[in-house]
């Protein structure tokens, strides 16, 4: 379980590459997200000294380079996901008092992070996809996090990450109403406009297609859908995880 990152120097230069040149794997995923998925994230069952490790190898990192906002930034993310595996997945009343609070503390710890890394100079697409995703583990009123998100899209409009935070958030089970997610992914796809926009409401699409879901998927355009994918495809390559997704969304329109 345990990761030795034997070259912060290097961690840094594969980042700051992947986050200048904008740099995707087949199917137009950022390799930069990939990135801090890696270094954030444990798969599996984990145990307290899984996250202990991951986390003080983050906050060395930090030490060693403290200008780096991809130290930082992974680090706020290693926090975020602590916080979600102290809480567990299950429905708000599934959680203990113990999970809540270590919940709390945790996404607090994340946010403080963040704050500390945004007076960096560098800046990074992934700051604004864990601030949000730290305001929705918080509550954040929407007009707040309507604030946030529109700093994300004024900061890298094709980051379609910020988009899928938001229009999750957008579902009736955290913030929003029926309908308000599927109307984001239409507007914010025809502001973009012509293939672009397209993709980017297929990506949308994506993270509303599971099945806890469905209700605000069918809401969703499907020959756009269909555009999304085919665009994607022709512009980045085939890639398992988007026919994976579209074949998903295909199921759940009896396609």
């Amino acid at each position: 379980r345990r990761v030795l990152f034997r070259s912060f120097k290097k961690l840094d230069c594969i980042a700051n590459f992947a986050r200048s040149n904008k740099t995707t794997f087949a199917g137009g995923m950022p390799q930069l997200h990939v990135f801090y998925r890696g270094t954030s994230t444990i798969d599996g069952h984990t145990t307290e000294e899984d996250w202990k490790d991951r986390i003080a190898q983050l906050q060395e990192w930090v030490s060693a380079n403290p200008e780096s906002i991809t130290a930082r930034v992974a680090l706020a993310k290693a926090y975020e996901n602590y916080a979600w595996n102290a809480r567990g997945d299950g429905m708000g009343d599934t959680v203990s008092d113990s999970g809540w609070r270590l919940f709390a503390q945790r996404l607090a710890k994340a946010k403080t992070i963040l704050d500390e890394a945004s007076a960096l100079p560098s800046k990074c697409p992934e700051w604004y996809v864990t601030m949000q995703q730290v305001a929705q583990g918080q509550g954040w009123d929407l007009d707040k996090f309507n604030a946030l998100f529109e700093q994300a899209r004024a900061f890298d409009p094709a980051y379609y990450y910020n988009y899928r935070v938001l229009a999750n958030y957008l579902l009736p089970k955290w913030s929003g109403t029926d309908g308000a997610a599927s109307r984001f992914a239409e507007e914010s796809a025809d502001r973009i406009g012509g293939t672009e926009g397209d993709i980017l409401y297929f990506q949308i699409g994506a993270e509303l297609g599971c099945a806890c879901d469905e209700l605000e998927f069918h809401r969703m355009s499907w020959p756009r859908l269909q555009r999304g994918f085919a665009a994607a495809e022709q512009k980045y390559g085939p890639s398992m995880i988007n026919l994976n997704l579209f074949a998903l969304m295909a199921t759940n329109v009896d396609d």
